[in-house]
């Protein structure tokens, strides 16, 4: 729900969202009605965002800040939403991963002002050396050069690592690691 929220609310990619499946998800109409509304920003809580992370909780951001109201969806016994609740972020907007709202936040904040050399000074700040080498000005992003939002979801974690799939608008998610340096060392299969 949340990808098809992003994509809603971005006039580029609005065509791809397809309602009656949105809807679907809903236990009725007047579920979905009261919660997507007219422009999708009953899922994020009221406001236009172009980052969610999901882990557990779901924390929305607007670049790279993170968005001081949180949502959280209530479901019914097959697995459609009743209700969403939205809720002030606790720990002053500190939660969340900063390697991932950091990188593709500034890539999304990037595009939208842009900026075409904003993709190699995050890279050198957000991503190892090793994996720049290894797949060249678009490490990190599966070869995307101006994403207009991202997702981040199914966080795993190792012993000095954790990694997410990320979803930069396009029909699947890649994989990435976090190393304990806080910089991406792995995507897209490399």
């Amino acid at each position: 729900m949340f990808l098809s929220a992003l994509r809603y609310q971005n006039p580029a990619t609005r065509s791809k969202v397809a309602p009656a499946e949105v809807a679907a998800l809903f236990t009725d109409e007047s579920t979905y009605q009261r919660i997507w509304g007219a422009d999708s920003r009953g899922v994020t809580c009221g406001a236009v965002v172009d980052g969610v992370l999901a882990a557990g909780e779901v924390l929305l951001y607007q670049g790279t800040e993170q968005f001081d109201r949180a949502p959280s969806l209530h479901f019914d016994a097959t697995g459609k939403v009743t209700d969403l609740t939205c809720a002030t972020v606790t720990g002053g907007g500190k939660a969340g991963d900063p390697t991932v709202s950091g990188f593709y936040g500034g890539l999304v904040t990037a595009t939208k002002s842009g900026d075409s050399t904003a993709i190699t000074t995050l890279g050198k700040q957000f991503v190892t050396e090793h994996l720049r080498s290894a797949q060249g000005p678009t490490a990190g992003t599966c070869s995307f050069t101006a994403p207009p939002f991202w997702l981040a979801d199914n966080p795993s974690s190792g012993t000095l690592t954790h990694g997410w799939t990320v979803n930069l608008d396009d029909r699947y998610g890649f994989p990435i690691d976090i190393d304990e340096n806080a910089k991406i060392n792995r995507s897209c299969g490399g």
